[in-house]
C-alpha cells in the first residue's frame, strides 16, 4: 500500500468518525445540548481531516513524479529468475521428453515448476525472447561513410509449433523396434436389397504401415563477429533449430 492509498483510507475512517458523531449530536433531544467531549472531538476530528487531505495530496504529487521518472519496465527478483530459467531451457527438450516418455529434467523441470504446469510447456516459453530494437554503439570511431544501423527483432523463418501441433493431430510413443500401424483399407459394401435376397461377401483388406526408427538432425555455423554486430542472432538460430527439428518430427 502506498502513503497516499494509507492517508487515503485514514481520512476515509477519520470522515466515517466525524459523520457519526455529528449524526449523534443531531439526534439528541431539543432540551439537551452536546458536551464539551464531544464538541472537543469535533474539533480534533476536523483537524485530522485537514491534515491528512494535505499528506493525500502531497504523497500523491510525490508519486506521481516518481512514476515518471522510473525505468519503463520493472521486474521483481521472482520474475528475473523465472527469465533466467526460461532463457537456458529450450523447447526441443519438451518435445523429446514427450515422445520417449521420460519425466523432465534440469532447467526444464525448474521452469515447469516455477509457472505450475507439472511437466507441460507454460505459454511464456512461446514468447519471442529476441531483444527489442536496439541501436548498437560502438567504443571506436566509425569508419567515414557509415552510420549506427537500429535492427528490429529477428522473424523467425518457422512458427513456434509445428503444423501437426495446430491441427490436433496425435504422435503416439512407440517401443524399441519398428512400429506397425495397420489401417483397415477395404470396407464391406452395404445397401439395401430386396426381401431375402443376399448381399454380397467383401474380404476385409488391411494396409500395414511401417513405421522405423530414423534421426531427425540438423545444424548450423555462425562466427563471433557476426554474433557481436546482429543483436539477439545466436538465440533466434538456436529457436529456428528447434522449430525445424518440431516441423521435421
Amino acid at each position: 500500500m502506498t502513503d497516499s492509498q494509507r492517508f487515503a483510507l485514514a481520512l476515509t475512517e477519520c470522515r466515517s468518525e466525524y459523520n457519526a458523531l455529528v449524526a449523534t449530536i443531531n439526534g439528541l433531544p431539543d432540551t439537551e445540548q452536546p458536551t464539551a467531549e464531544q464538541q472537543g472531538k469535533l474539533t480534533e476530528l476536523r483537524s485530522t481531516a485537514a491534515g491528512l487531505e494535505t499528506r493525500v495530496a502531497a504523497a500523491t504529487e510525490t508519486e506521481q513524479r516518481a512514476l515518471q521518472n522510473a525505468p519503463e519496465h520493472t521486474v521483481d527478483g521472482a520474475e528475473r529468475e523465472r527469465r533466467e530459467l526460461r532463457s537456458r531451457s529450450r523447447l526441443g527438450r519438451w518435445f523429446e521428453a514427450a515422445i520417449s516418455g521420460r519425466n523432465l529434467s534440469g532447467a526444464e523441470a525448474e521452469v515447469a515448476t516455477a509457472y505450475g504446469c507439472d511437466g507441460a510447456i507454460p505459454l511464456e516459453m512461446f514468447e519471442r525472447r529476441a531483444a527489442g530494437q536496439r541501436t548498437e554503439t560502438r567504443a571506436v570511431t566509425p569508419a567515414p561513410g557509415t552510420t549506427d544501423e537500429t535492427l528490429a527483432p529477428i522473424v523467425p523463418h518457422l512458427f513456434d509449433r509445428s503444423a501437426a501441433a495446430y491441427l490436433g493431430i496425435e504422435m503416439p510413443t512407440v517401443a524399441t523396434g519398428d512400429a506397425g500401424f495397420p489401417v483397415l483399407s477395404t470396407s464391406v459394401t452395404g445397401g439395401p436389397k430386396a426381401k431375402s435376397a443376399t448381399a454380397a461377401e467383401t474380404a476385409g483388406g488391411f494396409t500395414v504401415t511401417m513405421a522405423q526408427p530414423r534421426r531427425i538432425t540438423g545444424a548450423l555455423r555462425f562466427t563471433r563477429e557476426d554474433a557481436a554486430r546482429l543483436v539477439g542472432m545466436e538465440e533466434a538460430l538456436r529457436m529456428n533449430v528447434e522449430s525445424v527439428l518440431s516441423d521435421a518430427l
